[in-house]
């Protein structure tokens, strides 16, 4: 039996880069807050990587909030 493909990851953001990045940036950003344990969170970057593919405009990131709990309040 064959292991499932891994998925890409999605960007990082960080607070050292968080907000500089986002205000760069032109149309939609997407940005999911999340947490290694969390299996919502996976579940839902399994879907922004879907929604990224259908719409490559759109910007799509990830924000670790256990590395970066500032961030996430």
């Amino acid at each position: 039996m064959s292991a499932e493909p891994q998925s890409p990851a999605l960007p990082s953001l960080t607070q050292f880069d968080f907000h500089q990045r986002i205000l760069e940036m032109t149309g939609v950003v997407l940005v999911v807050f999340t947490s290694p344990l969390c299996g919502a969170c996976r579940h839902i970057k399994q879907v922004l990587r879907q929604v990224h593919r259908q719409n490559p405009a759109w910007r799509v990131f990830e924000v670790d909030v256990e590395r970066d709990p500032g961030l996430g309040e």
